[in-house]
């Protein structure tokens, strides 16, 4: 590891995993060869396996790291707000506190390589569940985007009885359901003035997000589309059946829920 320059400030967060380090007594590494043949010699015993993998050296000192880094949660407000401040929720990546790295004006960009299509071609090409809310039925219009298959489906539903109320003049739509395959590399990056609050949905988490925030699009390398960054209403962000669902628009929490809680796979 390079060392320090002379005079370079130290991040607070920093020197607390340091101090931490420091005061760690870390057994040296098992001799994992001499382990594994007196075992042999023993005959392996899978109860005695079971019960004593728990007195390993090594898992006693990462289950007392554990526990110094969870009192540090409890104590240190920076290494809390570095827990804390970014997460990532099934493919959706949760910035609070941050600003946008990008300009962000309206309410409606176009995805890369947006194009129409039906629920029957989105089922068919796409490797993940596509889910319908029954309490509000087919969608008026489906959208795919970036690529093929497409990597996300939006559901998009206009002004209408029991649709969320629209902007005076405006044409978009009155709810969208952003639809992708929950993974590790994030699709959507959010960025809050507010807390995210989870929301039990049955088997289900979701994270509720009361408020207008900017939304930005993550293409497959990995590289923010800054065409495609936008202001997002109100969102309740779930995930079923491995499916990542973004349901978008002026409702209540309580409406969300209902929306959520109606979902049915395409058929």
């Amino acid at each position: 590891m390079a060392e320090r320059e002379w005079g370079e400030s130290v991040d607070p967060l920093e020197a607390e995993l340091r101090d931490l380090g420091r005061h760690l007594d870390v057994p040296p590494p098992p001799d994992v060869a001499a382990a594994v043949r007196a075992r042999l010699a023993a005959g392996d015993d899978p109860e005695s396996r079971r019960r004593g993998r728990w007195e390993h050296p090594v898992v006693k000192a990462a289950a007392v790291l554990a526990v110094v880094f969870a009192g540090l949660l409890v104590v240190s407000p920076q290494v809390r707000a570095a827990v804390v401040d970014l997460f990532r929720f099934a493919g959706i990546e949760f910035h609070q506190g941050e600003e946008s790295p990008v300009p962000v004006d309206g309410r409606y960009a176009p995805l890369p390589g947006e194009r129409t299509t039906d629920l029957d071609v989105a089922r068919a090409t796409v490797e993940f569940r596509i889910w319908v809310p029954d309490v509000l039925g087919p969608p008026d219009l489906v959208v795919a985007a970036d690529g093929d298959p497409p990597r996300v489906i939006s559901l998009l539903y206009f002004a209408g009885p029991g649709r969320p109320p629209v902007e005076p003049g405006s044409d978009g739509p009155a709810l969208r359901i952003d639809q992708f395959q929950g993974s590790i590399s994030p699709v959507f990056d959010k960025y809050l003035t507010f807390n995210a609050e989870p929301v039990a949905l049955g088997s289900y988490l979701g994270f509720w997000l009361d408020e207008a925030h900017p939304v930005l699009y993550v293409d497959r390398t990995g590289d923010i589309r800054e065409e495609s960054a936008r202001m997002s209403a109100k969102t309740l962000v779930v995930e079923a059946g491995g499916t990542t669902l973004r349901i978008e628009g002026e409702l209540t929490k309580e409406r969300a829920i209902e929306i959520a809680r109606s979902l049915v796979e395409a058929d």
